[in-house]
């Protein structure tokens, strides 16, 4: 059945609007990069993506929420578009007593990409933590495919006016593409090599054009120092 073409328009135009919606320190800073989407006039996924939780974590925030945070692997051998995260933290009697979620766009085969999941309603103890995580293999048929020529640049950090480390930088598109909502996300580390936190942020400028660059400011959820390490990623759409 043909399509209404303004009905489609609007569509992509709601959707768009609703996602608008939603001294220098010492330590180690690693840009973790994608290879960027290859697509044809007939794309089909191939290979197996094997989505796996790990380094994960909780904290509470200053007004007591509780969050989950941790790194998904895709340990297969194709990329991964479209990955949910569930979490629930059981109870002794075998029964959900609270759950959260998270998004992610992309992620690569054989990479990682970090999550933070807001618990609500979050009890005081639980017995066990179920991680689901679901996705599928990239083929190029997602409405907004994920867009991941960038790198990061002059990142510093410091404690913030909110109590807790954020990071201040630049971030530079550099791709052929005119990138929009570019999502940046930063997982911290202990000396172990731990997850202990994530925050996430979208850079100043909404639009990055090929070549070009924009600030941005980004504050963790729970640290409240300076990390051991951390790493940044940074994904957007395009126009």
């Amino acid at each position: 059945m043909r399509k209404n073409s303004h009905s489609s328009t609007m569509f992509v135009l709601v959707l768009v609007i609703a996602m608008l919606a939603c001294g220098s320190p010492t330590f180690t800073t690693t840009v973790v990069t994608s290879a960027p989407l290859q697509t044809s006039s007939n794309p089909q996924p191939t290979g197996n993506i094997d989505l796996q939780p790990a380094k994960y974590a909780s904290c509470r925030d200053s007004i007591d929420n509780l969050w989950f945070v941790g790194l998904v692997l895709n340990n297969g051998n194709s990329d991964a578009e479209n990955i949910e995260v569930a979490l629930s933290l059981v109870d002794s009697s075998g029964n959900v007593a609270a759950v959260g979620s998270d998004s992610i766009s992309y992620i690569s085969a054989n990479n990682k990409f970090p999550f933070r999941a807001l618990i609500t309603n979050a009890p005081k103890n639980w017995k066990d933590v179920k991680i689901q995580i679901q996705g599928s293999p990239a083929g190029g048929q997602t409405l907004f495919p994920a867009y991941l020529n960038f790198k990061t640049d002059s990142v510093t950090g410091k404690v913030g006016i909110l109590g807790t480390y954020e990071l201040n930088g630049t971030v530079l598109n550099t791709g052929q593409k005119t990138a929009t909502l570019v999502h940046v996300v930063a997982a911290a580390y202990d000396a172990d090599g731990n997850v202990t936190d994530v925050g996430d942020t979208y850079s100043t400028l909404t639009d990055i054009a090929p070549s070009a660059d924009s600030p941005f400011s980004l504050d963790f959820t729970c640290v409240k120092k300076e990390p051991a390490s951390y790493e940044l990623y940074v994904e957007s759409l395009t126009k």
